[in-house]
């Protein structure tokens, strides 16, 4: 027997069909308060069940699965659902992979999430398909995860989903970050966490460097200046247009950089560099 024969209680994605539509549409059904009295509507073309059907069977329905909301608060449509196996038995809700996937899930789909600005906000989306972890979990095994590595979205401005998703290690991942800096030098283009392990030091002394307006060979240089270490005295200062370290500012205007130093924390920058010297 085809257990899909069109509109019939037999054929279980026509109940599924039924029953959702029933949450969002029959003020008598004991869940029409949870839907559809908070305005959670049914997708009006999936009023046609060979159109829902056509649907579900295209991303992801196997019979046990049932229909999920991906923003709770939001209408039964094909941007907003994925199907999902209800009771999960994975035995993985303490691994790293399924805290991935929750975190995954969560910046790309939870306004109040501390991340969402910079991932549902601009519109990056996790694919139906991941939103089941058992479709997820097999993806990943399949693709090369080992608990030494993170996801990361090739093109950084598209979704969460395999075509567009690969296996790496932090520094590969920091690399594809929208806000990478890359230096080239001797025909040798890295980013700053690359050269940074080229050369063993740390990014942020490269970083500091680079801020200051040093010469590329400057930079990069391997060595770490002996004395103080490289940041003593590098924090940068704006007035009137102009922008310095606090060591050249100190020059500038004729005290030492530790006086400049107790000036600006008593006094504040503009005061800091205008008073005359003591005599």
């Amino acid at each position: 027997m085809n257990i899909y024969k069109k509109h019939s209680n037999d054929n279980p994605l026509y109940s599924l069909w039924k029953s959702t539509r029933q949450k969002c549409q029959n003020p008598s059904n004991k869940s029409f308060k949870s839907f559809g009295e908070r305005g959670i509507l049914f997708h009006e073309d999936w009023n046609n069940f060979d159109v829902f059907s056509a649907w579900a069977l295209a991303n992801g329905y196997t019979q046990g699965k049932t229909i999920e909301l991906i923003n709770k608060d939001a209408s039964f449509s094909p941007e907003n659902c994925f199907f999902s196996t209800k009771f999960q038995h994975h035995g993985m809700s303490q691994s790293r992979l399924y805290t991935e996937w929750r975190m995954m899930l969560n910046r790309c789909n939870y306004p109040s999430h501390k991340s969402y600005s910079d991932y549902g906000g601009r519109g990056i989306k996790v694919c139906a398909e991941w939103q089941d972890f058992l479709a997820y979990k097999d993806w990943a095994l399949a693709n090369g995860y080992n608990d030494d590595l993170t996801i990361d979205r090739i093109d950084v401005d598209g979704n969460y989903e395999p075509s567009n998703c690969r296996f790496v290690d932090m520094v590969t991942q920091c690399n594809n970050r929208r806000s990478s800096k890359f230096l080239t030098y001797q025909e040798k283009t890295l980013s700053l966490s690359q050269w940074a392990r080229e050369l063993g030091v740390s990014r942020n002394v490269i970083w500091e460097r680079f801020q200051r307006g040093l010469p590329i060979e400057e930079v990069l240089r391997a060595e770490k200046h002996a004395h103080r270490g490289e940041s003593h005295y590098q924090k940068l200062i704006t007035f009137q247009g102009v922008t310095l370290n606090q060591k050249q500012w100190a020059e500038k205007i004729g005290i030492t950089p530790t006086t400049l130093m107790k000036r600006i924390r008593n006094w504040g920058v503009e005061k800091a560099l205008t008073q005359p010297k003591s005599r």
